[in-house]
C-alpha cells in the first residue's frame, strides 16, 4: 500500500465527511499541475518541500534534519496551560504539525488549517500523515474542503476560560506564501476572540441582575409562549421586515406603511417609539436587555402589541404587557423546567444585540425572505439612531473601525457594531436557503444581503395578506396547568437542594484552607491531601449535578469571571500554582455560599408567583 493509499484509507476511518470530500476534489483538479512543489532528500535522509511562487523559491523545511528543525521550533510554545487550543495556519508535510501534536495533553486541541490543495496532495503522496489524521484531539481544515468550518471551529474550542491558553503560530514561510489567507485566518481568531469577551463582558456585569429578573419573570410562564410556538403558525412565503433604530431609518420609515398586513414586522425596542410615533404597529416587539431603559417601551399602545423577550429581560417591560409574552432563546434553569415537561425550548446564537437577536428570530421560524431596514451598524455623520440622536454604549463609543458602506466607500463604525456586522455576515452564510435583503438605503455593508430600497422591497415580496394580531390571538399557552404543578413540584425540589449545596460548599471551604496551610509548609503530597483533594472533587461533582446549581453559576459570574480564567494559566513555580489555586478555590466556595443566601428567598418568591 503506497504511502497515498495508506492516508487516505487513515481519512475513510477517522474523518469520512473529509474523505469523500477529497475524492471529488480529486477528481475535479486531476488536471491541476503541482509542479512547482518539489521534493528534496535531506542530509539525514528525510525529505522536505520546496515551493516557488512569484519567481521566489522557499524551503518549507530544513535541507539538513527537518525532524530536529521541527522539534526546536516547537519548544519555543508553552504547554502547561490547562485546555490549550492551539491554531496552526499550514499543514506542510506534517513535522511541524506532528511536534504540537506531541505536546498536547487529553484536554487540548491542535486546529490545523492548510490553504493549499496542491501541497496536501503532495504531503499525502510522500509523507505518513496517518498519526495526524487518526488523532483525536486534531482538527483539520483544508479551504477548499471545510475551511469555512474554521470560525465554527473555534467558537467550539475556544471559550471565555482558555481564551488566555491559546497557541497561535503559522508553519514556516506559509505566512509570506499564503498571505491572504493567513490575514483572514488571523482575522477569524481575533473576531472570536473579541466576540468571547465582548459576551462575557455583559454577562458579568448583568449577572446578578439577570438572576433577579429571571426570579422576578417566573410569574409570566402562566400564559406565554416560546417562539417554537410559532413554528408552522406563520406562512414562511410571508416576509419578514426586522426594523432597527439605525440613522437611516429617517430616509424610509413612511414607506413602511406599505407593509403593514403584508409583511411580519418585528421592531427592536430602541425603534419602537419612533416607529409609533409615525402611526406604524409592528407585529412584535423584541427586546433581550436586563437593564433596558423603560422610555423605548413607555407609550402605552407597547402594551396591545406581542412582545419577544428573554426570560432575563427587565420585568417592569414584561409587567405593562396585555397582549402576549413569548419567550425567546430560553436557556439555563428556566430551560431545564420546560424541558422536563417536554417543551421545546431552543437555542440560538443571538448575537449580542437586539438586531441580531431579532434576525436569529426569523432565521428560527424560518422566513424565506428577512428584510432589514435601519440597520446601519454605522455612524451617519455623528448620529448612531434615527431621529438624528447620538447614543454611546460604555467604552464601544471609543474604538472605531473602518468599514465599506453600501456605496463601496469607506465609513466609521462603533467596535459593538463591528463584533455585530461581523456576526450577521456569518449567520447569513450559514442559511440553507432564503435570501436577506438589506433595505437600510444606508450604513456598512453587510456582505450575503442583497441592496435594494425598502419601496422596491415591499413592491417584489410583500405580496400576500397576513393578520398576526388574528394568530396570536388562537395561540394556546405554552404550559399547561398540569405541567405548571410539575414545574412547582420541581422547584421545591430546587430549594431544599440549594441548602445542600451551601453545607457542601461550606466544607470545601474548610477543606481548602487544611491544604493552604499545609501546602504552605510542603508541596509534598501526603495520604491526607490526597484524600482532601478527591473531597473537593466530590464536593464539586455534586454541586455542579444539581439543576439549581445553574442559577448560582448566573449568580456568581460577575465575582469568578476573572479568577476561574486565570486558573487555567499556570506560573512556573508549583507551589504558587497549589496556593494560588486553593485560595481561588475557596474564594469560588464562599461566593457559591453567600449566592445561596440571595437565591433562595428569589426562588421561593417565584415559586409562589406561579402558584
Amino acid at each position: 500500500m503506497s504511502l497515498f493509499e495508506n492516508n487516505m484509507k487513515a481519512l475513510e476511518t477517522h474523518r469520512s465527511a473529509f474523505f469523500h470530500k477529497l475524492k471529488i476534489l480529486l477528481v475535479e483538479d486531476n488536471n491541476k499541475s503541482n509542479n512547482d512543489i518539489q521534493l528534496i532528500e535531506t542530509k539525514d535522509g528525510n525529505s522536505a518541500f520546496s515551493l516557488t511562487v512569484d519567481g521566489n523559491k522557499y524551503n518549507l523545511n530544513s535541507l539538513y534534519s527537518p525532524v530536529m528543525e521541527a522539534k526546536r521550533w516547537s519548544n519555543q510554545f508553552d504547554f502547561k496551560n490547562l485546555n490549550i487550543v492551539v491554531s496552526m495556519f499550514g499543514l506542510g508535510n506534517g513535522y511541524f504539525a506532528r511536534e504540537l501534536m506531541l505536546k498536547l495533553k487529553k484536554e487540548d486541541f491542535l486546529l490545523i488549517y492548510e490553504p493549499s490543495t496542491d501541497l496536501f496532495v503532495k504531503a499525502m503522496e510522500h509523507f505518513d500523515l496517518s498519526d495526524i489524521i487518526g488523532n483525536e484531539n486534531t482538527i483539520l481544515l483544508l479551504d477548499e474542503i471545510n475551511g469555512i468550518e474554521f470560525k465554527n471551529v473555534l467558537k467550539m474550542c475556544v471559550n471565555w476560560m482558555n481564551l488566555n491558553s491559546q497557541v497561535i503560530c503559522n508553519h514556516p514561510h506559509y505566512d509570506t506564501i499564503f498571505k491572504e489567507s493567513y490575514n483572514l485566518f488571523n482575522k477569524a481568531i481575533k473576531d472570536n476572540s473579541n466576540g468571547i469577551l465582548v459576551n462575557e463582558n455583559t454577562n458579568a456585569a448583568t449577572s446578578k441582575l439577570i438572576t433577579k429578573n429571571t426570579m422576578n419573570n417566573f410569574k409570566f410562564l402562566k400564559g406565554c409562549n416560546i417562539v417554537t410556538d410559532l413554528l408552522g403558525k406563520i406562512p414562511v412565503d410571508i416576509p419578514a421586515i426586522i426594523v432597527a433604530a439605525g440613522p437611516s431609518l429617517d430616509k424610509n420609515i413612511n414607506e413602511l406603511k406599505m407593509a403593514k398586513g403584508k409583511a411580519v414586522i418585528f421592531a427592536v425596542d430602541t425603534a419602537v417609539k419612533y416607529l409609533l410615533k409615525n402611526q406604524i404597529i409592528p407585529d412584535f416587539i423584541v427586546t433581550l436587555d436586563p437593564k433596558k431603559s423603560l422610555h423605548h417601551l413607555s407609550d402605552p399602545r407597547c402594551n396591545n402589541i406581542p412582545l419577544i423577550c428573554r426570560i432575563e429581560a427587565r420585568t417592569e417591560n414584561l409587567q405593562r404587557n396585555n397582549k402576549r409574552i413569548i419567550f425567546f432563546n430560553m436557556e439555563g434553569y428556566t430551560a431545564k423546567l420546560l424541558q422536563m415537561v417536554g417543551k421545546d425550548t431552543g437555542w440560538f446564537q443571538s448575537g449580542g444585540s437586539v438586531t441580531t437577536g431579532a434576525f436569529s428570530i426569523c432565521k428560527t421560524l424560518g422566513f424565506q425572505t428577512i428584510i432589514l431596514v435601519g440597520c446601519d451598524l454605522a455612524y451617519s455623520g455623528k448620529s448612531t439612531h434615527a431621529g438624528g440622536m447620538t447614543v454611546d454604549v460604555s467604552e464601544a463609543g471609543r474604538y472605531l473601525e473602518t468599514v465599506e458602506d453600501i456605496y463601496g466607500n469607506e465609513i466609521k463604525t462603533r467596535y459593538d457594531w463591528f463584533i455585530y456586522l461581523r456576526w450577521f455576515e456569518e449567520a447569513i452564510t450559514l442559511l440553507n436557503d432564503g435570501e436577506v435583503i438589506d433595505a437600510t438605503e444606508g450604513g456598512a455593508r453587510i456582505k450575503g444581503t442583497k441592496l435594494m430600497t425598502l419601496k422596491d422591497s415591499i413592491n417584489k415580496y410583500c405580496l400576500k395578506n397576513i393578520d398576526v394580531d388574528n394568530m396570536i390571538r388562537e395561540l394556546p399557552p405554552v404550559i399547561s396547568k398540569e405541567e405548571l404543578k410539575i414545574i412547582q413540584e420541581s422547584i421545591e425540589r430546587d430549594l431544599k437542594e440549594l441548602k445542600d449545596i451551601q453545607e457542601k460548599a461550606n466544607q470545601g471551604i474548610e477543606i481548602c484552607k487544611r491544604l493552604l496551610n499545609k501546602y504552605n509548609k510542603s508541596i509534598r503530597e501526603t495520604e491526607g491531601s490526597i484524600e482532601k483533594n478527591k473531597q473537593l472533587s466530590q464536593i464539586n461533582n455534586f454541586i455542579e449535578a444539581k439543576r439549581v446549581y445553574i442559577l448560582i453559576d448566573w449568580d456568581i459570574a460577575q465575582d469568578t469571571f476573572s479568577y476561574i480564567s486565570d486558573l487555567y494559566v499556570y506560573a512556573d513555580n508549583e507551589k504558587e500554582d497549589k496556593i494560588y489555586t486553593y485560595e481561588k478555590a475557596k474564594t469560588l466556595y464562599t461566593s457559591i455560599a453567600k449566592a445561596v443566601d440571595r437565591i433562595y428567598p428569589m426562588l421561593e418568591t417565584a415559586l409562589l408567583s406561579i402558584k
